[in-house]
């Protein structure tokens, strides 16, 4: 393993509670290439922030030799992840408020949610995005209201080329002090992946009323979050940001989930989604967990015992999350074809190959042909 795989692996397993103040393994010399690696996969996982809080003390376990240049940018990016999380917490309440004076239950999730029930320092990570969700059938009267509230469609046409239609998704542009922000308001989460989950009656049963919230701004679960968090981190394949990973370790050394083991194992299998859900926790064992056990490992463990997953496929997903493949190769892995294949194989069974495939075929159609005939008419 290269060193700078080394230093990075072993720094991100702080944040699940593992390492303590012991001093980082001594591992080889480091060259500018190798700086620049690790420089690049902080700034790329959206963790600058938290490597620069790791790092920042003068007695601060940190790689020897650390160039200055290298901390100053993560510190300079510890500033801007913070004031990011402000613009993204205004642009929330903006949404929330405009949702509940109609009457519409909402969920943020991912960036502004984690970044204000589990990270102890919101600049440790970088929020890109502000993500809602609500129920399928407020969705146009959501949309309504956001519109009202000033903010702006995403061009239709932009989205479409961008990645393939998603049919229960709008996203917004927003301004904050003159500052972009981007709204994204959901009515079904994760729709590749949990195809056969009953969303209604998931509602209901994933979520809670937020303590001292607007009255209609609810919470998931903590086990709904690590089945949403795990799938969303899996949907992205090898372009996965570590930052999801981190949210995943703080959450399960927040909360004890062993008494819901079952459910969530109940719910990958009647989903059909335990190969991806497999992929996120040996990325957790392998990358932040550094191979040792940390605070929910264990609940992990018991989950994927109930997994059918043969020998063979388990075997590949270890390989692909091993640091030296996942941290040196999955540029290539993500590139068109073989990143395609990554997400067919990602699939459990023969109908989620076919839906997976046929959405490409759909976007194929609806955004490359008219293009290619629209050439071919210009000769």
């Amino acid at each position: 393993m290269r060193p700078w795989i080394g230093y990075f692996t072993e720094t991100l397993s702080r944040a699940g509670g593992g390492g303590g103040a012991t001093a980082l393994t001594a591992r080889g010399a480091m060259d500018g290439a190798q700086w620049r690696a690790l420089h690049r996969w902080i700034v790329r996982s959206g963790l600058a922030g938290f490597f620069f809080a790791a790092w920042k003390a003068p007695g601060a376990q940190r790689p020897p030799g650390l160039p200055a240049p290298l901390l100053a940018d993560l510190e300079r990016r510890y500033y801007e992840y913070l004031y990011k999380s402000l613009l993204a917490s205004r642009a929330f309440a903006l949404v929330s408020e405009a949702l509940a004076r109609d009457g519409i239950e909402h969920i943020p999730v991912k960036g502004v949610e984690v970044a204000r029930s589990l990270y102890p320092d919101p600049g440790w990570r970088e929020i890109t995005d502000v993500d809602l969700l609500v129920r399928r059938g407020d969705l146009p009267r959501a949309d309504a209201l956001l519109r009202e509230a000033g903010m702006r469609p995403e061009e239709e046409e932009r989205v479409r080329r961008a990645q393939p239609p998603e049919r229960f998704h709008h996203g917004y542009a927003h301004e904050v002090d003159g500052n972009p922000v981007r709204v994204e308001l959901h009515g079904n989460f994760l729709a590749g992946y949990l195809r056969r989950l009953p969303w209604e009656t998931a509602w209901e049963s994933w979520t809670v009323p937020l303590a001292g919230g607007s009255g209609r701004e609810r919470e998931l679960r903590p086990h709904a979050r690590l089945v949403l968090f795990a799938l969303h981190a899996a949907k992205h394949g090898c372009a996965l940001q570590l930052k999801w990973l981190m949210d995943i370790l703080l959450l399960l050394g927040r909360h004890d989930l062993m008494g819901d083991c079952d459910e969530v194992a109940s719910i990958i299998d009647e989903n059909a989604c335990w190969r991806p859900f497999s992929f996120v926790c040996a990325l957790l064992r392998s990358l932040p967990g550094g191979g040792r056990p940390f605070p929910g490992d264990d609940a992990l463990s018991r989950i994927l015992a109930r997994q059918p997953t043969g020998a063979a496929a388990r075997a590949a997903i270890a390989h692909l999350a091993r640091p030296d493949v996942f941290l040196e190769r999955c540029d290539v892995l993500w590139t068109k074809w073989p990143g395609r294949l990554f997400q067919t194989f990602m699939q459990d069974d023969a109908g989620g190959v076919i839906d997976f495939w046929k959405d490409i075929a759909l976007w194929k159609a609806k955004v490359e042909a008219p293009r290619l005939f629209a050439r071919g008419n210009s000769y």
